[in-house]
């Protein structure tokens, strides 16, 4: 499964391994996000890629594949074997 998310990425997070590093959080539209965080959806910022390593260890699955691109990321989901 292929998972698209519009936006820029900061120019800190310009490499696959950065992604899974301390970072800040620079939500592309603050008013969605704020609501996101608001309704409970999210628990905080700049966790999303770190519960998707931990939720994939805990699995067993491999992580995503990842893809920065100038205009979004393209995030590869494999199936689990």
């Amino acid at each position: 499964m292929y998972i698209y998310n519009g936006g820029i990425m900061p120019d800190e997070l310009s490499s696959i391994e950065k992604l899974f590093t301390r970072h800040s959080s620079k939500p592309f539209n603050p008013r969605l996000a704020g609501i996101f965080f608001k309704s409970g959806m999210v628990e905080t910022w700049c966790r999303g890629f770190e519960l998707i390593k931990d939720t994939c260890e805990s699995h067993g699955t491999p992580l995503p594949e990842y893809e920065i691109l100038s205009y979004g990321v393209m995030a590869h989901c494999k199936p689990y074997k």
